[in-house]
């Protein structure tokens, strides 16, 4: 997949690390994979704050 979806060795590990990458990039996964974004992509709201009641 990293050859047909032309990434390069650094992004393949900043996916691998859930670090950011562009969304050119994302696309080109999901075009290679024929699938959509939410099928590959998950948000979590890193500065949600939880409380207990």
């Amino acid at each position: 997949m990293r050859d047909r979806a032309k990434i390069t060795n650094q992004t393949l590990s900043r996916l691998s690390k859930n670090q950011n990458v562009i969304m050119e990039i994302l696309g080109r996964i999901c075009k290679t994979l024929d699938c959509r974004l939410e099928d590959i992509v998950e948000y979590v709201n890193e500065n949600k704050v939880y409380q207990c009641h």
